[in-house]
């Protein structure tokens, strides 16, 4: 929809948006893995400090993702309600 609005850096940026939130969910999985595995406190701060992060770039991923929903829906009531 957003490349017929004629808003292609929003559609470029979806596209980056989903390729991240791949790579967070690789880096989230294998993360969990490493920590459970872990042998020293050390490794298992470093290994919970990464997740967390992981977890929060996916949580800012999808607040924005949610924002160009909640646009995308708005133009199209717009739009097409009257």
């Amino acid at each position: 929809i957003m490349d017929k609005r004629e808003k292609l850096y929003e559609a470029r940026r979806l596209q980056e948006l989903d390729q991240a939130l791949i790579g967070i969910d690789v880096g989230v999985s294998q993360h969990q893995k490493l920590l459970k595995k872990a042998k020293t406190s050390d490794d298992q701060l470093i290994y919970f400090a990464k997740l967390t992060e992981e977890r929060l770039k996916k949580i800012r991923i999808m607040e924005e993702l949610n924002r160009y929903i909640l646009n995308t829906k708005i133009w199209q009531t717009k739009r097409f309600a009257g």
